[in-house]
């Protein structure tokens, strides 16, 4: 397992390859993300893993877009890296201006959904 690994969006399943990371200029700029705590993730357990503080990715501008996958990564460039897992967020729209943050209850293959604001996990802002 890599000491570090990164969060990606996808518009739809990543497979077992990455694929259908969203493409859109506010997203690649930003690159994937990591919590903000410190360490960024919490010691793995056999169910799992838990980041260490919130997860944010920039402010969406342009167009909507409708993310339905995060996936893990072992590299923060949009295009590069190994991708390590995809997990089904169920489909969260993010239009102009909306910020996606996960909290440090997310956990990766047995998280609580993303969800709308007030939800205590995330928020879409």
């Amino acid at each position: 397992m890599p000491t570090q690994v990164y969060v990606s969006l996808h518009t739809a399943s990543p497979g077992l390859t990455g694929a259908n990371e969203v493409s859109a200029g506010w997203y690649a700029a930003g690159g994937r993300m990591q919590p903000s705590g410190t360490p960024k993730w919490n010691a793995a357990t056999a169910s799992g893993a838990t980041n260490n503080g919130t997860i944010t990715f920039p402010a969406v501008s342009g167009s909507s877009v409708t993310v339905t996958h995060v996936g893990i990564w072992d590299n923060a460039t949009v295009g590069a890296g190994n991708f390590l897992h995809g997990i089904a967020l169920g489909g969260i729209v993010l239009t102009t201006s909306n910020v996606l943050a996960c909290g440090g209850k997310d956990k990766d293959t047995t998280s609580d959904q993303p969800s709308g604001s007030g939800s205590g996990d995330s928020t879409q802002s």
